[in-house]
């Protein structure tokens, strides 16, 4: 991959050099006014201060607020059908990303994402916290590669940064109403206004959504899977202190209610018909499966011009989550795994003051501080009955006791025995940082880089395992750890009294970029940067923690803009290695976080977007990644992680096509849009088998045609998701399958609707 790699990225810089030098005479015989032709310029402020997308140096995909709303974006998840090294799916709620092949498969509260979710410039610790709704967004920003300078901890394999709307002095309004398949409703709308005359402006934002599930259940106990209802809102107020200082107060919540996935059994039938991983949900679980999550925060960030055109920036800000799940991860009428939080909760305080140097001059420059504390728990569980993992053989097959096949085996009465296999854990966990990041503009074209954070973490976890219940009042087991039980715990093994552990280490995360701008609108960039994961506990059981995970990233990029603007080319060449890789694995029925060793990968993408006419846009992006677990010293790790197999959720190509035309009709406007995505065949475990966890390659197709009325303030639209109804999976194995329970998660099957927009 990598000879090939470099072959295209050469041919593409060689081809990009030949047009951006041909340009300057072409632009002179372009027609039609290249004001009226040119793309709109995307404004970022992923280095701390405002700039043009083309001129930062970094891969950053930017998705604007109102590109969210025309395409019917409403979280994370669908970011990734539109951004080139960006992969994702929603397991019981909880947003999944992985970018260039790196994510994570350790959802418990002892380890950390790995990519960062940043809202406003604040920390979304949890994956729970990034589960939210793009409600009144200004853009988003996907930046690409470790980003330990620039964002810190758990930005290894790079950052989502979500910038809502400010409050503004002007009066406005919108809405938005939505009616769509399986009886959707989605309803939001903003309202924004001055409270005082040129000082103080407010903005309320709000959401109510509901639709029913589309993944049937046959059994009587009812109850289809992924149904949803979500209500949510978002008030800031802004007040303006003239040129002196800027002050924004803001809060938000978000409720959504849900029964999580509908996971289908891929077990082999008695007569040994191939399963269905697209078929009915046979559940015993029914209605009572849930994921319920509230997220909602506080925050108050505070900007103040000082002499010299110098500024200070305050974010003080206030984050927590609840999470209450019960999901049926057998996905069979049996009571094998059903797994649990009860609940998952965390609270987030963090404090930044960051000071800015002036602009305009050679050398840009910030400088900051930054503290973070999270208390975090959750009691964790897995519900069964005894008397099914009996029957089916499975306690007989993890025992090794071929005796243990009923109930009567161990001296009770034939009948259900349901239990609960509890891990009640608790974290603490504190960082503090020092960063700075500088550009000298060396010479008229020629500017460098140069960046440091060095950041201190500190984390304590403690982990109680009882014993079951169940077992102790059916006589199988007593609470006192000294001594044999006839049937210990099935899953966590029994910690009396708690386990404790800490973990302690600083980090130095640097950051070194060359940029050269041969003309005005073209550039090329030559960057190397660190990433930093602490590292963490395991979440259900006494086992050592697992130490951090670093990356060392470099990349070469171009970001060109030709013929007066109407065609726009960025491209980046990577290559990432890996140290300590955290990876979660399983054995026996026990998920265990280890460090796997060493990862790689390498690749190229591409973001080309064109206006050849007036009213049409098209784009298109491409993304080619070899990405590899390498050698480790890990047992454990050699055996799961083979070297050489491919990181999950890493397609080795992706692709995406846009079209969007619009024009007149009387007085009013037509759009036409459409959007076509594919990607490769992908893994969602690290043995790469492709009938157990294997995904082939699958493209989706979404489009839409929409009408603006004359003035601009009502639009409707009518669109279709998954137009020609494709079927692929978004998980493949599952947590049951230890058990001998393999089950299958489909993605979301095709979608009509129609949209009401309002503006005033």
């Amino acid at each position: 991959m990598q000879k090939q790699g470099g072959s295209i990225c050469v041919q593409v810089l060689l081809m990009a050099g030949v047009m951006i030098h041909a340009a300057g005479p072409a632009s002179a015989q372009v027609t039609g006014g290249a004001d009226s032709l040119a793309l709109e310029p995307v404004v970022v402020t992923t280095q701390k201060r405002e700039e043009s997308l083309q001129e930062a140096p970094l891969s950053i995909t930017a998705v604007t607020g109102d590109a969210l709303e025309a395409r019917g974006m409403d979280d994370i998840v669908d970011l990734t059908a539109r951004t080139p090294g960006l992969v994702g799916a929603r397991v019981n709620g909880v947003p999944q990303i992985s970018i260039r092949g790196i994510g994570t498969n350790d959802f418990g509260i002892g380890a950390d994402p790995a990519v960062g979710v940043y809202i406003d410039g604040i920390y979304a610790s949890r994956s729970g916290q990034a589960s939210l709704d793009l409600l009144d967004i200004d853009r988003v920003e996907i930046i690409k590669g470790p980003q330990g300078t620039l964002f810190g901890r758990s930005a290894a394999a790079g950052a989502i940064g979500v910038i809502t709307r400010k409050p503004s002095l002007d009066l406005a309004a919108s809405a938005v109403a939505e009616y769509a398949s399986d009886d959707a409703l989605r309803f939001r709308g903003s309202l924004n206004g001055p409270l005082i005359d040129d000082k103080l402006a407010f903005r309320a934002s709000v959401l109510a959504a509901r639709r029913d599930g589309y993944t049937r259940n046959t059994e009587p106990s009812g109850g289809d899977f992924e149904n949803a209802s979500d209500l949510g809102g978002r008030l800031a107020a802004t007040w303006f202190g003239g040129d002196r200082f800027e002050v924004t107060v803001a809060g938000d919540y978000l409720r959504k209610r849900g029964d999580g996935n509908g996971f289908v059994s891929t077990l082999t039938a008695p007569d040994g018909a191939a399963p269905d991983p697209f078929g009915s949900i046979s559940s015993n679980l029914g209605a009572r499966a849930q994921s319920d999550l509230d997220a909602y925060g506080a925050s108050a960030t505070t900007t103040v011009w000082l002499a010299n055109d110098m500024t200070v920036t305050s974010i003080t800000a206030w984050r927590g989550y609840e999470w209450d799940l019960l999901s049926d991860d057998d996905g069979t009428a049996r009571s094998i795994a059903q797994t649990s939080t009860r609940p998952e909760k965390s609270d987030t305080y963090s404090q930044e003051f960051r000071l800015n140097g002036p602009g305009g001059g050679p050398l840009t420059w910030f400088a900051g501080v930054s503290a973070f504390r999270e208390d975090v728990s959750n009691t964790g569980a897995v519900e069964g009955d005894l008397k099914d993992w009996l029957d089916t053989g499975l306690l007989s097959a993890l025992t090794g006791d071929p005796g243990l096949t009923s109930l009567t085996a161990l001296g009770l009465p034939d009948q259900p025995l349901p239990f609960v296999d509890l891990a009640i854990g608790e974290g603490k966990y504190s960082s503090y940082a020092v960063y700075g990041d500088a550009t000298w503009q060396a010479t008229e074209r020629l500017e460098l880089t140069a960046g440091l954070r060095v950041a201190r973490d500190e984390k304590e976890w403690s982990l109680l395992v009882p014993p079951v219940e169940a077992f102790v009042a059916a006589g199988l087991a007593d609470r006192d750890p000294s001594t044999p039980d006839i049937l210990p715990n099935l899953l966590f093994p029994s910690t009396v009294p708690a386990f404790d552990s800490e973990l302690s280490a600083t980090s130095v995360q640097p950051r070194l970029v060359a940029r050269y701008q041969f003309v005005p609108d073209a550039s090329v960039y030559l960057s190397a940067a660190r990433g930093y994961k602490p590292g963490g506990f395991n979440t259900f059981g006494n086992r050592p923690p697992f130490a951090a995970e670093s990356v060392w990233s470099y990349e070469g990029g171009l970001k060109s803009e030709l013929l007066d603007r109407r065609l726009r080319l960025n491209t980046a060449l990577f290559r990432y290695d890996y140290e300590d890789l955290q990876v979660t694995v399983t054995g026996s029925g026990q998920l265990t976080t280890i460090n796997a060793g060493e990862a790689r990968g390498e690749g190229i993408e591409f973001e080309i977007m064109a206006a050849p006419l007036q009213g049409l846009t098209l784009g298109v992006t491409a993304a080619f990644l070899d990405a590899k677990y390498g050698n480790s010293s890990n047992p454990l790790a050699a055996v799961r992680l083979p070297e050489g197999n491919r990181l999950t959720r890493s397609p080795e190509r992706q692709a995406s096509a846009t079209f969007d035309y619009a024009h007149a009709v009387g007085e009013g406007e037509l759009r036409w849009s459409a959007e076509y995505f594919w990607q490769s065949e992908i893994f969602f475990d690290p043995d790469n088998d492709r009938v157990r966890h294997g995904q082939d390659s699958y493209g989706l197709l979404s489009a839409s045609v929409s009408y603006t009325a004359p003035g601009d303030r009502v639009q409707v639209s009518l669109f279709a998701e998954n137009a020609l109804d494709e079927e692929y999976l978004i998980n493949k194995g599952g947590l049951a399958e230890a058990f001998g329970f393999p089950v299958s998660l489909r993605g979301e099957p095709r979608r009509f609707g129609v949209r009401l927009n309002y503006d005033y």
